[in-house]
């Protein structure tokens, strides 16, 4: 015989079972991984909504869900109000630029108080600078500043946040381009020097218009003629082709303070820098200024322009 029940007892039956939690009702985007209610993610428009919903990454805690929250709303702050970041956000998701899932990423690590927040495009004409601690009253002063406006020229600003003044300071910066030319000059001092009867035997192209190559931020450009074990240098002088360069013939490398450096890489005919009557030493850097010429090859003048 079967025991009764104690008075207002009863057994769980198959259909009861535990209320969800508030953080088990959101589902999190597969794509930006920002939390969702909804079908639809508001970030990405990802439409996995439903199947989220029933059997997706349930969020950890409530207060998990505050900083991803909090996260946002200071990238959404930021992109309302830095012109390129906005570009970058209104890209669809699988051609968002890495950049803007760095910015994402470096927002939401825990910093230091000397810490600085990057946010930069290198298609873009700005970069901006913000130390952690300074962020909240860095972007509120943001909406009062035309970054626009103060953009002149060429040269792209730098927007860097002065802790000591509590103001925003946009700096000019500079820009370093690299002038390809044939030049009749070397060339006609090239073939009078020669005494290997190149004199006859070289002619200066009929036609060769000259290239403007931006450098900066490149780190290392590789100088030389066509493809060498499956790579092109970023300066081919293959067109029309300049019979006296080698497949890798020099280096221009970027130094930490933007300036710049050639370097001969042991080519068959050497380097010379402002007509020098001797070659530069191979495998050793020499330092560039603004208008240092690099000659090369029977006819290839390289000249660096800072602008």
């Amino acid at each position: 015989m079967a025991r009764p029940e104690a008075a207002g007892s009863s057994r769980p039956g198959p259909g009861d079972r535990p209320k969800p939690e508030v953080t088990e009702r959101l589902w999190t985007c597969p794509e930006c991984r920002t939390p969702v209610t909804g079908r639809f993610c508001e970030e990405c428009g990802c439409a996995d909504g439903a199947q989220g919903a029933a059997g997706g990454h349930p969020l950890p805690s409530p207060s998990a869900v505050f900083r991803l929250a909090e996260t946002a709303a200071t990238v959404a702050v930021t992109m309302a109000v830095v012109p390129f970041v906005q570009a970058l956000a209104s890209r669809a998701a699988q051609d968002a630029y890495e950049g803007a899932r760095e910015l994402l990423r470096k927002i939401a690590r825990r910093h230091r108080a000397d810490d600085e927040v990057v946010i930069s495009d290198p298609q873009a004409d700005l970069t901006l600078r913000i130390h952690i601690e300074a962020t909240d009253e860095a972007l509120r002063a943001l909406a009062g500043l035309d970054l626009r406006a103060r953009q002149t020229g060429e040269s792209p600003a730098e927007v860097i946040w002065n802790r000591e003044r509590r103001s925003w300071e946009i700096l000019a910066a500079t820009r370093w381009v690299a002038l390809v030319n044939a030049d009749r000059e070397y060339f006609a001092q090239m073939t009078a020097d020669s005494t290997d009867g190149a004199q006859g035997s070289l002619s200066f192209p009929p036609y060769c218009p000259e290239r403007r190559i931006p450098i900066t931020g490149r780190g290392l450009l590789q100088i030389g003629r066509g493809v060498h074990r499956g790579a092109r240098p970023e300066i081919d002088l293959a067109v029309p082709q300049d019979p006296g360069v080698s497949l890798r013939h020099a280096v221009l490398e970027e130094q930490p303070d933007g300036s710049w450096t050639v370097v001969d890489l042991g080519s068959l005919n050497g380097t010379t820098v402002n007509m020098a009557p001797d070659p530069i030493a191979p495998h050793t850097p020499l330092p560039l200024v603004d208008g240092d010429r690099v000659h090369l090859g029977a006819w290839t003048t390289i000249t660096l322009h800072r602008i």
